[in-house]
């Protein structure tokens, strides 16, 4: 279509400019659904290959001369992989975000986006993706749209797809549970360190948190009330005499094995398959058989998961109740000296609860 200037244009001249306004609106439609369709049923595919979903996580990239292929499986950038290792080293020694993040910045590290110093929310998002441990994934977040207040918010999704990946991984699956464990942790701990004991504290009449008011510590019923200097004069020191008497299960000798299980499984979803192609079987008796599988797979799978996960908090305790022991003979002053954040960093891995009674009676009930 030629163009005219603005003064000269009549719409009702000529069709051929609706026409091409039309022809446009077709092709927009067109490329949104497109887009929606490779989303939808693209990138689930690419997952279930063990490849990246949508964009290759800092830390890899394509080997040389594969820039173009789109199936090429990342490698590693030793350089931004040793960065990552650190992260994952500080995190699981107890260090916080905040430490963390001064420590990169002082090291002078790049950020994955080479622009601005670290923030915590970058720090979070490495350390909380499973590709790093070998897995990739999509769809971990849904977002559920809200009609009547016209809204969308972001939630947790409970089936997200996460497969096996191609790429070699940094560490473990076993190591990424201890992450995850530790991020869950520290997320239903105290968002301020300012005092030692913050969130571990209960009281025994109505089981609710203790907390710190006014250099005191108070029950919200008011069952407990204790001053600050009493609670750092008796609660250290029975930390200390129940760390004498604590005594650590002994480890199961045989390891959970899923795979029989699974390999069983996915021979009787064959068979359903093989009877619905020889008409055995309807096609809604079919997928009710297949559906059935499908939910025992995913129940051996998460009993698989929550064995890793036992025992990497059993992992975590030992190691924890090693460094407890190691300051034993001095404990209650270091509760008292410390950090804060270093004292509950440690006593929340270590305990579950202390428990405070009416009377300043206290108990100690350690994790494993």
């Amino acid at each position: 279509v030629e163009p005219l200037p603005v003064e000269d244009f009549r719409l009702q001249s000529s069709d051929s400019s609706s026409m091409m306004m039309g022809l446009n609106q077709i092709i927009s439609r067109w490329q949104v659904s497109d887009l929606r369709r490779k989303y939808k049923f693209g990138v689930p595919a690419r997952v279930n290959r063990g490849l990246y979903a949508l964009k290759i996580p800092w830390g890899y990239s394509k080997p040389p001369g594969q820039e173009a292929d789109s199936q090429a499986v990342p490698i590693i950038v030793p350089s931004q992989a040793a960065i990552i290792r650190e992260i994952k080293d500080l995190f699981l020694d107890g260090k916080s975000y905040h430490q963390i993040q001064a420590h990169l910045i002082k090291a002078g590290y790049a950020t994955p986006t080479g622009q601005g110093p670290w923030s915590r929310s970058t720090i979070k998002k490495i350390i909380s993706n499973p590709w790093y441990a070998g897995r990739v994934y999509f769809g971990r977040r849904l977002t559920v749209r809200d009609a009547r207040s016209n809204t969308a918010r972001l939630v947790a999704n409970p089936n997200p797809i996460i497969k096996d990946g191609k790429h070699k991984p940094l560490y473990s699956w076993e190591e990424y549970q201890r992450i995850m464990i530790e991020v869950e942790r520290r997320a239903a701990g105290p968002r301020l360190n300012l005092y030692p004991l913050t969130g571990l504290l209960t009281c025994s009449v109505c089981g609710k948190r203790i907390y710190h008011k006014d250099v005191r510590w108070w029950c919200k019923s008011r069952h407990v009330k204790i001053s600050n200097a009493m609670a750092m004069e008796i609660i250290p020191e029975a930390i200390s005499v129940a760390l004498q008497n604590v005594t650590v299960a002994a480890r199961e000798s045989t390891a959970y094995d899923p795979a029989p299980v699974l390999a069983d499984l996915e021979r009787q979803r064959l068979k359903i398959q093989q009877a619905y192609e020889s008409e055995i079987y309807t096609h809604d008796e079919a997928e009710r058989r297949i559906k059935a599988i499908n939910a025992q797979v995913k129940a051996v799978k998460d009993g698989e998961l929550a064995y890793i996960r036992k025992q990497q908090e059993r992992e975590t305790f030992e190691k924890t109740l090693e460094k407890a022991k190691a300051v034993l003979a001095h404990l209650p002053e270091w509760i008292r000296s410390e950090e804060p954040g270093v004292v509950n960093a440690l006593l929340l891995r270590l305990c579950r609860e202390i428990v405070v009674t009416p009377e300043h009676g206290v108990r100690v009930e350690f994790r494993d």
